[in-house]
């Protein structure tokens, strides 16, 4: 857990919803910029079972052109089933990513990653691989992954075959967060996902979320979260530059300054 609020008029206050497992970093960065910080993951990653769908995908990566990850969280599921294979990676296949994170993962877990789409959106990944047509792909994803890229590449001509490699699960507020929330002792929350919205929205009422956001500042990661966010009636005014902890860090740092907070 993150500190307490202790002295909130003096310093932002700003509550990290984003999973345990990924949360550490944002964490580090907003506590060395000064701010109070309370995590409170709404979601968290739970692999699915490796099935008989699954040992196929594996066993047979050398019918696809390449294989696409739209996440850092399946890269790295996707990661650790390889490793058990212990073989080398079929020549033909490439591997498509969003994001230099997860590219730098897959290259250490000592995968060739061909090409890395740095726009932070899954159809960015369609624009990467440019004519697709009679090619077959392989899209490991979360089980509620958007449908975008799959009826973007389907469009192209191509095969695509999903893979589930997890699910978001919900996790329950506590009450100290709620409290922070809803007495505005909380000056901004960071959202790093639509499911972690989904899931953060569910604990209130839409009465509650309006007073919650009137004075509370929220802080996307991406286009596709703030959409999420816009969908309940609630504009960000924070997002940052491109899709990483970094970059949602320096947007509420360069926010928080201007405000004076």
């Amino acid at each position: 857990m993150g500190t307490t609020v202790s002295e909130p008029d003096r310093v932002p206050t700003v509550i990290v919803t984003r999973a345990e497992s990924q949360a550490a970093s944002l964490v580090r960065k907003l506590a060395a910029q000064g701010m109070t910080v309370l995590e409170s993951p709404a979601i968290r990653v739970a692999p699915l079972p490796f099935t008989k769908k699954a040992r196929l995908c594996l066993d047979n990566l050398s019918r696809y052109d390449g294989v696409l990850f739209t996440s850092a969280n399946a890269g790295e599921i996707f990661l650790r089933h390889w490793k058990k294979k212990k073989r080398s990676w079929p020549s033909k296949t490439a591997l498509y990513v969003i994001g230099p994170k997860t590219a730098e993962a897959l290259k250490t877990g000592g995968l060739p990653v061909r090409g890395v789409a740095n726009t932070f959106v899954s159809e960015s990944l369609a624009d990467l691989l440019g004519p697709v047509r009679n090619k077959r792909f392989l899209l490991p994803r979360a089980r509620e992954g958007r449908d975008v890229l799959p009826a973007l590449l389907k469009a192209g001509g191509a095969r695509v075959d999903l893979w589930p490699l997890y699910r978001t699960v919900p996790v329950k507020m506590s009450r100290e967060i709620k409290k922070a929330l809803l007495s505005g002792r909380a000056h901004g929350v960071t959202f790093a996902s639509p499911s972690a919205v989904h899931s953060f929205m569910s604990h209130f009422r839409p009465a509650q979320r309006k007073t919650i956001f009137s004075t509370t500042r929220s802080a996307s990661i991406g286009p596709i979260t703030t959409q999420a966010l816009r969908s309940y009636g609630i504009a960000p005014v924070i997002q940052a530059k491109r899709s990483t902890a970094e970059d949602l860090a320096l947007a509420l740092v360069r926010h928080f300054a201007k405000k004076g907070k």
